[in-house]
């Protein structure tokens, strides 16, 4: 193709409007000049720099690095970024497991949400010590990590199992529309402790500055899921 006497080695055109789907690389705030990344499938990728504010639609929770999201563009610029409530990674404890033509597990993660996730049939599991593996070595109460893309789980990694732990600790906070307590432990280390799915005891047995007895799984160095949370007088 020449143009004016130069030649025209290749032409990029975009629709008029084109919805994707994608994994955020970095946390951005959508305003006007910022950067803007989305892993696609096949491993490409949109790299803008924002020329204008631009539209997104959340869950409320906003939209972060990992999230997986649908992006409209318009003649390949993008115009709106739209949360799907998936994160590209998420990990937990599996609550329940559906063996069924189409496999789901439900995971209690770190923040006492759970979330049901379908696992493909060609993913990938890998088991600890590095074995690989399939639905049928999954068990309950097990620590996993899955890597997500719009439709399923790729990868399922189980976890070290976590050891139960107890310890003494003081009643910080109490978030009882999140039934999350933030204590303190002897230590001095500052735990938020959710309750396991399916505890028999109520956020609103407690308040600050109570003295409790926790019983339960660490999940991180700031995360505790709790079986037990004793009052002590």
């Amino acid at each position: 193709m020449n143009v004016e006497g130069v030649m025209v080695r290749e032409v990029e055109a975009y629709s008029a409007k084109t919805v994707v789907s994608g994994i955020l690389n970095r946390t951005t705030d959508f305003k006007k000049g910022s950067s803007i990344s989305i892993q696609l499938e096949k491993g490409s990728y949109i790299d803008q720099i924002l020329e204008s504010d631009i539209q997104v639609k959340s869950s409320g929770e906003g939209i972060r690095k990992g999230d997986i999201v649908n992006v409209t563009l318009e003649y390949g610029e993008v115009v709106l970024v739209e949360s799907t409530g998936i994160s590209s990674e998420v990990s937990g404890t599996i609550t329940s497991i559906l063996i069924s033509k189409t496999p789901q597990i439900t995971v209690l993660t770190g923040d006492g949400s759970t979330k049901t996730i379908s696992l493909k049939e060609d993913m990938d599991f890998i088991l600890q010590g590095g074995d690989t593996g399939d639905v049928y070595d999954l068990r309950l109460d097990q620590s996993v990590t899955l890597k997500m893309d719009g439709m399923g789980a790729n990868t399922l990694v189980t976890n070290k199992v976590a050891e139960k732990v107890k310890f003494k600790a003081e009643i910080v906070e109490v978030y009882s529309t999140a039934d999350l307590l933030k204590v303190k432990d002897d230590s001095g280390q500052t735990w938020t402790v959710s309750f396991k799915e399916g505890a028999t005891f109520s956020i609103l047995d407690y308040e600050a500055g109570n003295s409790v007895f926790v019983f339960g799984v660490e999940l991180s160095d700031d995360l505790f899921e709790a079986e037990l949370v004793i009052g002590m007088e």
